[in-house]
């Protein structure tokens, strides 16, 4: 996913030279989003948004026919390899942060700052006694 999204913004970042500024807005994952690029034909911006409604569609936690919203509602579903492995790096993360995430979670948090690089190498966990 993570790829996906590097080579979307390296797409936007080459065809970002020769036009005007183009400009795309839609609703998904909750909120209003605005994609923008200079020089960037209008079907980029396109796919773009296509790719964020396709990972909308497998990850929404509030949308019945997504892989999330079945496996919480059911404790099962057929998962994606995308979707698998998503749920691995977070498995991971609450892992290396000995589940400081799910607390941040519990408060309502929606940032969470760290200088701690957890996602480039490999950390069994960011305790003191470590």
């Amino acid at each position: 996913m993570k790829r996906r999204f590097s080579m979307l913004l390296a797409l936007l970042t080459l065809f970002s030279s020769a036009c005007a500024e183009t400009s795309r807005t839609f609703f998904a994952m909750d909120t209003v989003m605005t994609l923008w690029a200079a020089d960037a034909p209008g079907a980029l911006l396109e796919a773009c948004e296509a790719e964020v409604m396709r990972l909308e569609a497998l990850l929404s936690a509030t949308d019945p026919d997504s892989e999330i919203y079945r496996l919480n509602s059911t404790g099962q579903a057929a998962l994606s390899p995308h979707t698998m492995a998503l749920l691995q790096f977070a498995r991971d993360m609450g892992e290396c942060t000995g589940g400081a995430l799910d607390e941040a979670a519990a408060l309502g948090v929606q940032l969470i700052v760290t200088h701690h690089p957890i996602l480039f190498r490999g950390r069994k966990n960011l305790r003191e006694d470590d």
